[in-house]
């Protein structure tokens, strides 16, 4: 009877008992001892290791991912003008998903998306290592299949989820694109991406690198100032880009497409001015941040203390691409006096393409006629 309610016990794991089983018949027939007493301490033998294994967490079986973040070739995070840096405490989302497939919901390894990391970089600005900001963010391998990583900079939780439940959108925050005036707007709209680790597995011991790119465009213009300027304070003097698209955000997949680009739904950005111009040769320097691509009407208005308003048309076909800062010499001419139009012209810079703050400069033409300042909304 002792040795069937044993075995009821332990009868829910057949291979548990069949060992316990042929253990006992093997030393009863050897050391001449009871069986049912052999049976028992198998049974606290076997049970007690089974116990053992229970009490070791999953995660201590599992290899979490070590990242570091590269900005030789993409830079800086910080968009004021010198500064090519990480800073201690930026906050990076982190996909991982089954390598060579696109990056949606179901591609998603147990789920591991928008996990939220933190740089720390110490002295050494160009590359800090990525930690999990808390222990339930931690990304771990999967036991055998092979993966690929997604990052961007700047985290945030708002990503949405698109098309039936399937894509990821990481939105754009309207409000900070349209006041660019401050460091920390600048730099929550000032996009980095990364997907150049692929087709990772387990047994790499080596910390997965991230090199970032800007997804982004800068426009940057260098006003000179005609003598008819003659006066005219350009540390106040403001400077707007107008009619820029109403963009819902940019496709994690690919780090490329813009999502819902609304042509219609037309806003006006501050651009920031720099602390001091480019070079003593120029009045002032600006810049704005915007969506890559290509906008019939858009216009930059300046406006000085006095309420005079130039406005200069940039050209329809004008393309602005990712991760290039499209440079402008602007002079503003006021003729008003003599019965002509203020003008804003565009003349032709001269420097060659060089690599600044992470964006490839490139140097353009522009030229135009001053508008009135109501066309600008």
């Amino acid at each position: 009877m002792e040795d069937k309610g044993v075995a009821r016990v332990y009868r829910g794991n057949g291979s548990m008992v069949s060992r316990i089983e042929s253990v006992a018949s093997r030393l009863c027939g050897r050391l001449l001892i009871p069986k049912k007493y052999v049976w028992l301490g198998g049974i606290f033998l076997i049970t007690g290791c089974a116990q053992q294994e229970d009490l070791l967490p999953a995660e201590e079986e599992r290899v979490p991912v070590h990242f570091t973040a590269s900005l030789s070739v993409a830079a800086a995070t910080r968009t004021t003008n010198g500064g090519n840096y990480w800073v201690n405490g930026d906050l990076v989302g982190i996909y991982m998903k089954y390598a060579s497939v696109p990056l949606t919901t179901a591609s998603c390894v147990e789920q591991r998306y928008n996990k939220q990391y933190v740089v720390f970089c110490g002295m050494n600005t160009n590359m800090g290592t990525i930690q999990p900001r808390t222990q339930g963010e931690v990304i771990y391998f999967p036991n055998q299949d092979h993966v690929d990583f997604i990052a961007y900079y700047p985290y945030t939780d708002a990503v949405k989820i698109v098309d039936n439940n399937t894509y990821f959108v990481l939105p754009l925050d309207s409000v900070r694109m349209m006041d660019q005036s401050t460091e920390e707007n600048r730099s929550q709209i000032d996009i980095l991406y990364s997907d150049n680790p692929k087709d990772r597995y387990r047994e790499e011991r080596d910390s997965i690198r991230f090199s970032f790119r800007h997804v982004m465009s800068k426009l940057r213009i260098n006003l000179i100032a005609d003598s008819s300027m003659q006066g005219t304070d350009f540390s106040r003097v403001s400077a707007e880009v107008c009619k820029v698209p109403y963009c819902a955000g940019l496709a994690l997949a690919d780090g490329i497409t813009f999502r819902d680009i609304l042509i219609h739904d037309s806003k006006t950005i501050s651009m920031w001015r720099w602390d001091s111009p480019e070079t003593s040769s120029y009045a002032a320097t600006y810049e704005a941040i915007l969506v890559p691509g290509t906008t019939p009407g858009r216009e930059v208005r300046f406006t000085t203390e006095d309420d005079r308003s130039f406005t200069w048309k940039l050209g329809d076909g004008d393309v602005f691409e990712p991760g290039k800062i499209h440079v402008w010499d602007i002079t503003i001419i006021d003729t008003s006096v003599s019965g002509r139009s203020k003008q804003a012209a565009g003349a032709v810079a001269s420097a060659p393409d060089i690599q600044v703050l992470g964006y490839t400069v490139v140097d353009r033409d522009g030229e135009g006629v001053a508008q009135h300042p109501d066309l600008c909304r």
